[in-house]
């Protein structure tokens, strides 16, 4: 993942399941091989506290015979960003660098 620093590096193999971290990695390899480049910024550079909501959440265990439990939680997170997709020459593909977008995730948290 030649894209990402060292230290996200590290943060995204423990949070991506091995299915996604590998649809991450082929993305970036073929963005790479078409020499696209992606332009993407949090409006304000950080995400305000705020705009994450609490959605649902639920505890059950594993199997009544096993002391684990299995804990989820969903949450949204609401946030202003900036997207553009770049070809090799510089040309935009996809987004507006210029427009900021309202962009609502949600996350499903498991242990």
């Amino acid at each position: 993942m030649p894209c990402l620093g060292a230290s996200t590096r590290t943060i995204v193999l423990q949070v991506l399941s091995e299915a996604e971290l590998q649809r991450m990695v082929d993305e970036a390899e073929r963005r790479l091989q078409l020499k696209q480049t992606v332009e993407w910024s949090l409006e304000g550079g950080a995400l305000d506290l705020r705009s994450i909501s609490f959605v649902q959440g639920r505890m059950d265990k594993l199997h009544p015979s096993m002391q684990s439990t299995f804990l989820q939680l969903t949450v949204r997170i609401a946030s202003q960003q900036r997207f553009a997709l770049l070809n090799r020459k510089g040309e935009l593909l996809a987004g507006d660098p210029d427009q900021v977008i309202s962009v609502v995730d949600y996350w499903v948290l498991e242990r």
